[in-house]
């Protein structure tokens, strides 16, 4: 999870707010943390509905696997 919080923080640097650097000021960690508080519930709906997508891949696959084994001999 932390790993894909920290990719969320860089592309919002990257892509929206520009590098945070040394010369970084207060408008920019201003504008970073804005803009984080901003996008962060989308990034938590996607994050929650990718998730529960795996979890019924996993479900499926668990499913299929024991009919597997109960169907053979």
């Amino acid at each position: 999870m932390d790993d894909l919080a920290a990719m969320f923080v860089r592309l919002i640097t990257t892509h929206v707010v520009g590098p945070l650097d040394e010369a970084v000021d207060d408008r920019s960690l201003g504008s970073l943390t804005e803009t984080v508080a901003r996008l962060r519930p989308g990034a938590q709906v996607t994050v929650e509905a990718g998730f529960a997508r795996a979890m019924d891949r996993q479900i499926r696959a668990a499913i299929d696997e024991l009919l597997g084994r109960l169907a053979t001999p």
